[in-house]
């Protein structure tokens, strides 16, 4: 049996792993729209989830500060603001990572 999980993490670097079923993946859609928001509930939880989702393309358990982390979320935000609206879809730790391998390729470690 194989399970499917992904490991989130909160602004202040709390991880948690959600395993598959527990809730529904959030779309590229879903996550601009935090992006936007200026709720601090929505802006805590896009920098957890950008946070956990950047961690796990650069293949550490290790989390970028929040100072770290500022560029990071401009590409991300800027990728999905350009992303067309059927793309957008997508679940958005797939886009997140098309954004990354866009704006860091020379950050990612195999």
């Amino acid at each position: 049996m194989r399970l499917s999980a992904t490991l989130c993490a909160d602004s202040r670097g709390k991880l948690t792993l959600v395993f598959a079923g527990q809730r529904p993946e959030i779309t590229g859609k879903d996550l601009l729209a935090k992006m936007k928001s200026q709720a601090k509930s929505d802006k805590d939880y896009v920098m957890g989830y950008v946070q956990a989702v950047y961690a796990a393309y650069l293949n550490t358990s290790t989390l970028a500060s929040e100072k770290e982390m500022e560029p990071v979320l401009s590409a991300a935000k800027k990728y999905l603001a350009e992303s067309n609206t059927q793309k957008l879809n997508l679940q958005a730790n797939v886009l997140l990572r098309e954004a990354f391998d866009r704006s860091f390729p020379f950050k990612k470690k195999k």
